[in-house]
Parts: structure tokens; C-alpha cells; sequence
């Protein structure tokens, strides 16, 4: 046998070796050990393709659903968030009305409470309950979307 023979026979053999190692990666083994069944690896395929589709799926919806929160102008911007400290430089003149002070009377009426969210209760993305605390007097506030005032972000916000 030449030098070139024997090069290309080596070479054929890599090839087969190849081939091989990659028909045995293909292969599928059980917890035993043992090759899967056709029925078994067409059902794992199935499995990874829906996987797929469900990560397609919650990629395309974030991508949506940022898209969606993007285009909402918010109306109410200014009237939340985390305020800086005040510490009393600002007199701003506001009548403030305590908790415990607020009867039927002052239907209708808008008042200025300074109060801490007790908890609050989301009811949808336009509405939110709120349980108002000024030391030991409760109330239950409604905070609801109106596109001028109030808007969703400022709803979620309040969550």
C-alpha cells in the first residue's frame, strides 16, 4: 500500500468515526440507559417544539405589552411617585381634613386628607381600593381612571 492509499483510507475511517459520533449524539438514552422509541422521541420533540412556541409566545406578548405601556401618555405624572422630603419649608395652605372627621356630610365635596395606605386591593387595571390609616380612624378610598386626573399607571402605582 502507498503513503497515499494509506492517507486516504485514514481519512474515509475519521470520516466513518465522525459520522458515528455524531449518530450516537443523536441518539436519546432513558433513565435506563436504553435508547427512546420512536413514539417516545416523536412525544419528546413534540414537548420541545410546544416549549419553543410557549417562549415565542411570551416574548411576542412583553414585547406588546411594552409596546402598549409606551404609547399611554401619563396624565398624572406629577401627582405621584416618591416625593422629596418637604420637612415643613412650604406652606401650601391647604385645609387638611383628618380621617376621623369625614362623615356624609362632605359627600360631594373635595377634601384633603394626609393619611398612610393601610393596604390597598386592585380591582382590574382601572380601579384600586384603598384603606386610608390616620392614627387609629380608617377610611376606604376608591381610586379610578379618568384620563385626566388619574391615570392606570398612577392605579398601578397605588398596588
Amino acid at each position: 500500500m502507498s503513503a497515499q492509499e494509506s492517507n486516504t483510507a485514514a481519512t474515509e475511517q475519521k470520516q466513518e468515526v465522525a459520522e458515528l459520533a455524531t449518530q450516537v449524539e443523536d441518539i436519546v438514552l432513558d433513565a435506563e440507559g436504553k435508547p427512546l422509541s420512536k413514539k417516545a422521541l416523536k412525544k419528546l420533540e413534540k414537548e420541545r417544539e410546544k416549549e419553543q412556541k410557549r417562549i415565542e409566545r411570551e416574548a411576542r406578548e412583553a414585547a406588546e405589552r411594552a409596546a402598549r405601556e409606551a404609547s399611554e401618555v401619563d396624565c398624572a405624572k406629577e401627582n405621584y411617585g416618591k416625593a422629596p422630603i418637604n420637612m415643613s419649608q412650604v406652606q401650601s395652605g391647604t385645609k387638611w381634613t383628618e380621617v376621623k372627621d369625614l362623615s356624609a356630610e362632605l359627600a360631594g365635596q373635595t377634601v384633603h386628607v394626609q393619611a398612610r395606605v393601610q393596604g390597598s386591593r386592585p380591582t382590574g387595571s382601572k380601579m384600586c381600593f384603598l384603606v386610608l390609616r390616620e392614627g387609629s380612624a380608617t377610611a376606604q378610598g376608591l381610586l379610578v381612571v379618568d384620563n385626566e386626573t388619574i391615570s392606570k399607571q398612577m392605579v398601578k402605582f397605588a398596588n
